[in-house]
């Protein structure tokens, strides 16, 4: 049998230049998820556009926004000048005490709220900007929306865990990807133990800089997959509402350019992988 390859747009809303070239990307059969940050202030706009398109052909889900972009709710620890605080401060507020369960969980509710208000229904999936959904606090507060049934069972739960030898046999940036993988086991193990749907390999960790090598990190994907992989990616089009929000802007047109190109469509057309939006 064929490994399953679901590749996932993170972003989705961030800027209108980043949404557009996803939805390109979605009607080319070139991607078959996206996550979509439902804090940012284009969301009901371009979340519809999303809606639009043919459903089924992919997975429309909520990227768990905690770090760097406007709140939705203020709230004393988490956000209390109405923006999220820098991935670092997270980390240690959540270690340290200093940033609270409830603050989270009225964060990452609010964002579920807003994607069913303008999506008509729950996240085909759930995971997290800067992997936070792995954090601790974080991942009781995203575990805890199945077992409400806020987010339905049919829902998977993307998971940046994977085996060291996979990591190791892709190359690209093997220490970044260890350092998120090992973050990633606790959550699922988690998640397995509750029912909840999981990736079982992850793909898509390399240097974001400019000019760096997507097409290698494209193939080294297709050619050392777990049975059930999730290959995370960054394509946009770079504009200026994207610069005033996020520091990752035109190596997300060199991934929209190779998504689409020739190349891409024949890696997709030769592999021995199954593209799908969801496992389950």
């Amino acid at each position: 049998m064929d490994a399953q390859l679901i590749i996932n747009a993170d972003d989705y809303a961030i800027s209108p230049g980043v949404s557009e070239a996803i939805r390109k990307l979605i009607e080319a059969g070139r991607i078959t998820a996206t996550s979509c940050m439902t804090g940012a202030e284009e969301w009901p706009e371009e979340g519809r556009r999303l809606k639009a398109l043919v459903p089924g052909t992919f997975s429309a889900g909520l990227h768990v926004t905690l770090t760097d972009q406007v709140a939705c709710v203020r709230t004393p620890t988490l956000a209390p000048d109405g923006v999220l605080p820098p991935l670092k401060r997270l980390w240690w507020g959540v270690r340290a005490g200093q940033i609270m369960h409830k603050d989270i969980e009225a964060e990452v509710r609010a964002q579920v709220a807003r994607f069913i208000d303008v999506y008509g229904g729950p996240p085909g999936h759930v995971d997290g900007h800067h992997h936070v959904q792995q954090f601790p606090l974080v991942r009781d507060v995203i575990l805890d929306l199945w077992s409400d049934e806020t987010v339905p069972y049919s829902s998977w739960l993307r998971i940046s865990a994977d085996t060291p030898v996979r990591i190791f046999k892709r190359g690209t940036a093997p220490l970044k990807a260890l350092l998120i993988a090992a973050a990633g086991r606790g959550l699922k193990k988690a998640a397995r133990r509750r029912g909840i749907s999981v990736n079982d390999g992850f793909a898509g960790i390399y240097n974001l800089q400019p000019g760096a090598d997507f097409a290698t990190v494209c193939r080294c994907a297709f050619a050392y997959p777990a049975p059930k992989t999730v290959f995370m990616c960054h394509p946009g089009h770079a504009d200026s509402a994207l610069a005033k929000k996020d520091s990752v802007t035109y190596q997300r047109d060199a991934e929209f350019d190779f998504l689409l190109g020739d190349q891409f469509r024949d890696m997709i057309e030769t592999s021995h992988v199954s593209l799908v939006p969801s496992f389950f």
